[in-house]
């Protein structure tokens, strides 16, 4: 198959480079979108849990436009797209904001405890959005692009150099 060493160099160097960049954008890949996810589940999660105790009192106290304030102020964020209060009595209360695309929405739930008895009156559902993730996939793939052909053309002048000097070598045998 190869005739010459440098043909033999020059396929098992280039194979390598092909392999280890499609390693390094695989790996890298499943990695970051591991991160930004769990970044984005501690997000919603931090805030649902500020949020809980106001909720809870404005549930106890009958303070229906309050609750509904806050939960427009929720929905002012830019990856949640509805929030639904179930209480445990079926009254629903369901803020939702106009959805242009069919993306795919996550929902969050955690109950909420009443502070004066400790039960559980009330469960909130927050549908998130995963467009902000994508977003930065995006940013994060171009500049992996950058990095891919930064690699090549040093691989490229590394490989000539090294050519060369095995041709060198080759007619001085």
């Amino acid at each position: 198959m190869f005739k010459t060493l440098i043909s033999k160099f020059s396929f098992f160097f280039w194979l390598i480079f092909l392999i280890s960049n499609v390693l390094i954008y695989f790996f890298s890949t499943v990695y970051i979108k591991n991160i930004l996810t769990n970044s984005e589940k501690n997000k919603i999660s931090l805030m649902l849990n500020t949020i809980k105790p106001a909720i809870a009192f404005d549930i106890s106290f009958n303070q229906e436009e309050q609750l509904n304030q806050l939960l427009d102020n929720i929905l002012q964020y830019s990856g949640i797209k509805a929030v639904q209060i179930d209480y445990t009595n079926q009254r629903k209360i369901l803020k939702n904001k106009k959805n242009k695309n069919r993306e795919k929405l996550f929902v969050y739930k955690s109950s909420v405890i009443d502070p004066f008895s400790k039960t559980i009156i009330a469960t909130v559902n927050i549908s998130y959005s995963n467009e902000n993730i994508n977003s930065l996939q995006n940013k994060i793939l171009i500049i992996q692009w950058y990095i891919f052909l930064f690699t090549l053309i040093l691989f490229l002048i590394f490989f000539l150099y090294v050519k060369k000097d095995l041709n060198a070598l080759r007619t001085i045998s």
